[in-house]
């Protein structure tokens, strides 16, 4: 019961976006579309002359802006591998031959009502099937998933929730190992 604890990750994103702005940075919302590249003149060969120099974004309305940097953090997720295609990594020679090994992946998060489930000492718990569970906030709700077998991976191209997964593989493991859950919503 010491050390033990989780955080509201939105809430951190939110916190460190708003240090940003204090601090002067600028948020565009767009789409990056490009990279566009300066080539070094250092007697190398290949891709490792190129240096990124700028980002081609297209709003919301369609028009295109370019962005100048000197350095780039790509904080893409799951679409990070196609950041970094933009700016030639694993297109490249050399260093630049291997991917980035990140796809994007759907997984089953659900939150549940339970108002007779454990309360505060109730730690974040993980099961052999994977099950996962954990108290969300102090009004009975809790946050509980599973990842999905290989032949159960769904297609990422929509992003609706299964709630068939939930009533056929989550809910049946969560209420045999918290008998509680059997009355969750």
């Amino acid at each position: 019961l010491e050390g033990e604890g989780w955080i509201d990750p939105w809430s951190l994103l939110r916190a460190f976006k708003q240090k940003n702005i204090s601090l002067g940075t600028k948020y565009v919302h767009g789409e990056l579309i490009n990279f566009e590249f300066l080539t070094k003149q250092d007697h190398g060969a290949g891709d490792r002359n190129l240096r990124l120099d700028s980002g081609v974004i297209r709003a919301k309305d369609g028009s295109e802006h370019e962005i100048r940097f000197c350095v780039v953090v790509n904080c893409a997720g799951p679409w990070a591998a196609d950041v970094a295609e933009l700016a030639k990594i694993g297109l490249g020679d050399e260093e630049l031959v291997f991917p980035l090994p990140v796809e994007p992946r759907k997984r089953f998060v659900y939150v549940v009502h339970c108002p007779q489930g454990p309360m505060l000492d109730f730690p974040f718990t993980v099961d052999q099937s994977g099950l996962y569970v954990r108290r969300e906030g102090y009004g009975g709700h809790y946050i509980c998933g599973k990842s999905p077998s290989e032949e159960q991976e769904p297609d990422i191209a929509n992003f609706e929730v299964d709630y068939d997964f939930y009533d056929e593989e989550l809910w049946p493991s969560l209420a045999r190992r918290i008998p509680a859950f059997n009355n969750s919503k």
